[in-house]
């Protein structure tokens, strides 16, 4: 029986679901799959917000910041405390942890679908097994600001590790690992990022019939709201100010954890037919009704978007630091639109009316063949 260990977190929806959809791939007979909320699991002991306040730091990114829409800046400085106050002075304590629970375990292999702790995770296991890092990020975050840069260092995913696996889904994310090690046996880039591969798999559905089951027109375009499973109050202000502006679409919300921002647009009385949904593990049949997205520059929601086949307009008005490169790649591919204001998405709406525009943009995301999840299955395969 061999084992695998999949290290994890709670913070945002991203790394928790690529560790779910790696699981359920890699699963034989012969296998034991255990996944491991690392912060929750190992390290809340070591978390002062949780400790002093009750509220752990996965907890503030989800609640305060993702929701909240903080800054720019105030992420930054976030970061900042959790690399000086968490991981700086705990690396010998997270170093001894890592090797005590190895030891426990005894796996076979580990997988990290994480950043900021692949350093310690690389020197504890020492080589014992195989150790594989699966970027789920599109690419390194590089600090543009020399004040930010001096303060937290650069590499948050990679490790300069000649026997640790670096896989990144994109050419550039590739690249970036291969600055820490240009060994093309161990540095490898994958067809896309891990994703669930219902959004992959072909559907024989009547799309017409579906709409209406939801009561949407079948002469007008269908928008789909997704910013994430904690996505922010941005999305009522957006819902409002494409009402008073008199869209010529219909749009779909999914609202997911944030039952408040639900009960708000459920409540708002729009110009425009519009659909309201809670969490919902039906995304992709969502997808599949919808004519465009509009969301985040999450690389979840970009990834999934594109294995459907589904136009993107990115929400670029308080970008994460290390999302701010998402949506210039998803431009320069061909894959989507960009805006900042509610006039912007109003304009990139209105240039989709056209059935063409639309066709133009789903047969460029098309060309995208992500075959992450089966190319993983092989790697894993081959090394055990």
């Amino acid at each position: 029986m061999k084992k695998i260990l999949i290290l994890s977190n709670e913070s945002g929806g991203g790394h928790k679901q690529t560790a779910k959809v790696l699981a359920q791939a890699l699963q034989q007979n012969d296998r034991s799959i255990k996944t491991v909320s690392l912060f929750r699991d190992l390290f809340l002991d070591m978390d002062f917000s949780a400790k002093f306040f009750g509220v752990s730091g996965e907890d503030i990114y989800n609640k305060f910041i993702l929701q909240n829409e903080a800054s720019q800046l105030f992420y930054k400085i976030f970061f900042f405390s959790i690399y000086y106050s968490f991981v700086v002075p705990n690396r010998k304590k997270f170093n001894c942890r890592f090797k005590v629970f190895f030891e426990q375990e005894k796996p076979d292999m580990v997988i990290s679908v994480i950043p900021i702790l692949n350093h310690e995770i690389a020197a504890a296991l020492n080589q014992a097994c195989p150790f594989l890092i699966v970027q789920t990020d599109l690419f390194e975050y590089k600090e543009q600001s020399w004040f930010w840069r001096w303060l937290v260092p650069y590499g948050a995913w990679f490790v300069a590790d000649k026997s640790t696996y670096m896989l990144s889904g994109t050419r550039k994310g590739y690249q970036q690992a291969l600055d820490y090690n240009p060994d093309t046996s161990k540095v490898m880039q994958l067809s896309g990022s891990v994703i669930d591969p219902r959004f992959l798999a072909p559907v024989d559905m009547d799309i017409e019939a579906e709409r209406e089951k939801l009561g949407l027109k079948p002469d007008r375009l269908i928008g789909l709201f997704l910013y994430g499973g904690h996505p922010p109050k941005r999305l009522f202000k957006l819902a409002k100010q494409l009402s008073a502006l008199g869209v010529e679409a219909q749009f779909i919300f999914i609202c997911g954890k944030n039952e408040s921002l639900k009960a708000r647009l459920s409540q708002l009385s729009t110009s425009y037919v519009k659909v309201v949904l809670g969490y919902s593990k039906d995304v992709p049949h969502y997808m599949r009704i919808a004519d465009f997205l509009i969301g985040k520059c999450g690389p979840g929601v970009i990834m999934e978007s594109i294995a459907v086949g589904l136009p993107v307009l990115l929400d670029i008005s308080n970008v994460m630091p290390h999302e701010e490169e998402n949506a210039p790649w998803v431009v320069d591919q061909g894959f989507g639109l960009a805006f900042k204001t509610p006039e912007q998405l109003h304009q990139k709406i209105q240039m989709l009316t056209s059935a063409e525009s639309v066709k133009k943009l789903k047969t460029k995301v098309r060309t995208f063949e992500n075959k992450a999840v089966s190319e993983m299955q092989a790697l894993i395969e081959k090394i055990l």
